[in-house]
């Protein structure tokens, strides 16, 4: 099922529940939406055998936050508001891919396209300039040479590459929970790229957590929830983070073993404990979070578009040149 029926059926339900209509009376109503009735009809069936919402929807397929913030809206007694937190979750990670496909797909075609046009340099034209030489015995440059010795390797290299590539694809795709965590651990040694990963993470931990206290958990429990709901495949991290509350540290030494977090995390954390209000201090820390995350993937756009682009300029320039290179060292040697 689609991501954004589910994001269709999370906002409809949530508005039906906000204006007082019964869970069960609203899955029936939407179950007259054609194109909802699949997963509705799912979720009815759950519900009226005694299911939670949340296990229905996780049998359904989904799963990650949207998963747990209508689990945690089940404990917190606050399901429609969880339900609309997570429609809007999936709503702005639609519009990260959406923007993600727009930056990547025309230039993921033309690399496609131009490692095309450059292997058929390789395997067809620039052998047939060799040809000519050869039947014309004009001599062969340096440079003449390794350009033909470059088009019969990667004639010859092209279809074993190619099949490297599609087993290294299927490997990584399987092992794609380690490599996520091997991945991860590799970025968080760049800078740049460990401050970027900081702010998502620490937006993701955030945005339940806020909703948790909000909804009357205390700060202990909400932990625990956390650790449970695996959030950022981080449940190991804030295991550790309960056992330190529980020792009786404060809020800001124990969230110290999530080194995830992006460091502006604990001064508003160390300020919160200062004036003694976390709920509302979480809540602000989610919102800064949210427009600083907002504003980095803008940044990251506007740098990666002309790097895309000279890239892509570069490997154009190459085929040309790769063309003209034997033309003009014939004629210059016709001349």
């Amino acid at each position: 099922m689609s991501s954004r029926t589910i994001e269709g059926v999370l906002g409809d339900l949530s508005d039906l529940l906000r204006a007082g209509v019964d869970l069960d009376v609203a899955l029936q109503l939407l179950s007259e939406n054609a194109r909802y009735r699949r997963v509705v009809d799912h979720l009815r069936k759950g519900v009226l055998e005694g299911t939670s919402l949340a296990t229905s929807l996780r049998d359904a397929g989904v799963q990650g936050e949207v998963q747990a913030f209508i689990e945690a809206g089940e404990v917190t007694g606050a399901l429609a508001q969880a339900l609309a937190l997570a429609a809007h979750y999936l709503e702005r990670r639609r519009m990260v891919w959406e923007q993600v496909m727009k930056l990547g797909s025309y230039p993921a075609l033309l690399v496609i396209l131009t490692s095309l046009v450059m292997y058929l340099l390789a395997a067809i034209v620039i052998p047939s300039f060799a040809k000519m030489y050869t039947a014309m015995g004009i001599q062969e440059g340096t440079s003449l040479q390794w350009l033909f010795l470059f088009s019969r390797v990667v004639t010859v290299s092209a279809l074993p590459v190619l099949g490297f590539v599609l087993v290294a694809g299927s490997g990584l795709y399987l092992a794609r929970q380690r490599v996520r965590g091997a991945l991860r651990a590799a970025c968080m040694k760049v800078g740049y790229l460990r401050s970027f990963l900081q702010l998502v993470y620490s937006h993701r931990i955030f945005h339940l957590l806020a909703f948790l206290l909000q909804g009357g958990v205390d700060v202990l429990r909400a932990v625990t929830w956390l650790q449970h709901l695996d959030i950022a495949s981080l449940g190991h991290r804030f295991q550790k983070v309960r056992a330190s509350m529980e020792q009786g540290d404060s809020l800001v030494s124990a969230f110290q073993h999530i080194s995830e977090l992006t460091p502006v995390v604990f001064q508003m954390l160390s300020l919160a404990e200062t004036t003694g209000d976390v709920v509302t201090a979480t809540k602000q820390i989610y919102e800064y979070l949210e427009r600083a995350r907002v504003r980095r993937q803008e940044q990251i756009a506007r740098i990666a578009e002309p790097m895309i682009t000279l890239v892509l300029g570069g490997a154009v320039g190459l085929a040309t040149l790769l063309l003209m290179m034997p033309m003009m060292q014939l004629i210059s040697q016709l001349s």
